[in-house]
């Protein structure tokens, strides 16, 4: 499961950095 956009990542990535920046990049 890909995220949408760069947006919908950074929107995500707002809620923490770093946790959320590494949980998300395996989406990628």
């Amino acid at each position: 499961m890909k995220v949408m956009s760069k947006e919908e990542f950074e929107k995500q990535n707002v809620f923490g950095t770093g946790t959320e920046n590494t949980a998300y990049a395996k989406y990628f």
